[in-house]
C-alpha cells in the first residue's frame, strides 16, 4: 500500500459563494496530488483543515475494509452550508463495489458536517502540535489515521449494492 498523499485545490468562487474542493487520502504512490496551505493553522473548525482528515480517514477505512486497493476521498464545501456539496469515491478500478456505491455508504455512515468531523476526529482536542512535524499525515496515533470504521463501512456498501437501506 502506498502513502497518503494529499492535496487542496481552491475552485473560483460560484457567484457570491466561495468553492473548495479537497482531494485528499490518496493511496497510491503513482499519483502525486499537492498544493495548498489549509493546514499550516491548528484550528480544527475550518473546513480545509477537518474536511482533510476527514477524507484521509475515510480513504484508508475503505483501503483497510478491503473495499479497494487504492482510493481518493473527494469532498466540496460552500461557504454557509455545512453539508458538503461534494462527495466523491474514486477506487481507481480496484472498487470491491461501485464508486456509487462506496460513495452512497460513505455519505450514510460518516459525519460529514463541519462539527461531525470535529467530533469524529476529536478536533476540537489540543492535538495539532503532536502532528506539525513531518506532515500531518502517517502518524499512527492521529485520528485520521485510524481504521475503526470498517465493518460499519463494508456494511453500509454491502446494503447499498443490493438495494437495502443501511439504516
Amino acid at each position: 500500500m502506498g502513502i497518503g498523499i494529499f492535496g487542496l485545490v481552491v475552485l473560483p468562487g460560484r457567484g457570491d459563494v466561495g468553492f473548495l474542493q479537497m482531494f485528499v487520502g490518496m493511496f497510491a504512490a503513482d499519483l502525486g496530488l499537492d498544493g495548498g496551505g489549509a493546514l499550516s493553522g491548528k484550528d480544527g473548525t475550518k473546513v480545509d483543515r477537518s474536511g482533510a482528515y476527514m477524507a484521509r480517514y475515510i480513504a484508508k477505512n475503505i483501503v483497510a475494509a478491503g473495499l479497494a486497493e487504492r482510493c481518493t476521498v473527494s469532498l466540496a464545501y460552500a461557504i454557509g452550508r455545512a453539508k458538503p456539496v461534494m462527495v466523491e469515491v474514486d477506487a481507481h478500478g480496484t472498487g470491491k463495489y461501485s464508486d456509487t456505491a462506496l460513495e452512497q455508504a460513505v455519505r450514510t455512515v460518516c459525519k460529514l458536517t463541519p462539527n461531525g468531523m470535529i467530533d469524529t476526529l476529536g478536533l476540537d482536542k489540543p492535538i495539532f502540535r503532536k502532528f506539525c512535524n513531518y506532515g500531518h499525515f502517517t502518524h499512527a496515533d492521529a485520528p485520521w489515521e485510524q481504521t475503526d470504521m470498517t465493518e460499519v463501512l463494508e456494511s453500509a456498501c454491502h446494503a447499498k449494492e443490493t438495494g437495502v437501506s443501511a439504516r
